[in-house]
């Protein structure tokens, strides 16, 4: 019997290597009706956030513009982009919470610096509204299927940027990978190298020359965001945040956080904690 050769061979194994990087991580999902106490002024997440507005309308406002949150359409605010929402009356929405990265902590959509909408049929609301209360796991996998395909077309026009970010994470995965592991103040850069078999030396110019920031600088971010992440999920004191993640004493991480931040960690957590 004559065999058929196998077809493209490499792209196949690129492909599943593409697929096996890519991590949706959901922090948060509600169905919730919300009145005119929604609201906040410049708020910054360190999670993407896609709202599918069922009934009712709110506002979004980002760089000048006012987005009129409304029935049939889905928006998605990237990470780490500033803005502002409210509500004058009532709005009745889903929202959804998640991380999509690739390099540990550093988001696909860190690139996308601007809010997204989606026109969203009647139907297709309502298909999410019920996989969203089914409980089982061929619900979830659909779930997750549908946002990536909405998703899909978001990342698309960065599609170059994310396979440099993939190439540089093969490089460095053992680098990153153990920062990932080890995001505390006391972990210096030579702990880093000795733990990951680098000279220092050798992999801080390195480094620098191909991501653009110092290995010092990419642990601050990691730290930053795993403060801020704690800070919104956790009803930990912020005492008891600053023990966990090494830091000698709440006034050193207090510091710390206001330095990046400028504000205090007590007054980011009041206008982000997730209850």
């Amino acid at each position: 019997m004559k065999m058929i050769p196998y077809l493209s061979d490499y792209h196949f194994a690129h492909l599943k290597g593409l697929t096996n990087y890519i991590n949706l991580n959901i922090t948060h999902m509600c169905h919730a009706a919300v009145n005119s106490d929604w609201h906040c002024d410049d708020r910054c997440d360190n999670t993407n956030r896609l709202y599918f507005i069922l009934d009712g309308q709110a506002f979004l406002c980002h760089n000048g513009e006012t987005i009129a949150l409304t029935p049939g359409r889905a928006y998605l605010i990237p990470a780490n982009i500033t803005y502002s929402f409210y509500c004058e009356e009532y709005m009745e929405h889903i929202f959804i919470h998640f991380f999509l990265n690739i390099i540990p902590q550093r988001d696909l959509l860190s690139s996308v610096q601007k809010i997204n909408s989606f026109d969203m049929p009647k139907a297709s609301i309502e298909a999410v509204k019920d996989m969203f209360y089914a409980e089982s796991i061929a619900a979830a996998m659909f779930f997750q299927s549908y946002l990536y395909h909405l998703l899909f077309t978001v990342i698309s026009p960065y599609d170059s940027q994310i396979n440099r970010d993939i190439m540089l994470y093969q490089q460095y995965a053992a680098l990153y990978d153990y920062i990932k592991d080890n995001v505390y103040a006391d972990t210096t850069v030579a702990q880093v190298c000795k733990n990951t078999g680098y000279s220092q030396r050798h992999l801080s110019y390195k480094f620098k020359a191909d991501t653009g920031q110092t290995i010092k600088a990419y642990m601050t971010e990691l730290l930053l965001n795993r403060l801020k992440y704690m800070l919104s999920f956790s009803d930990m004191p912020i005492r008891q945040i600053a023990a966990e993640l090494h830091f000698t004493d709440e006034f050193y991480c207090s510091r710390f956080f206001r330095k990046h931040m400028q504000i205090s960690p007590r007054e980011y957590q009041k206008t982000h904690w997730m209850k």
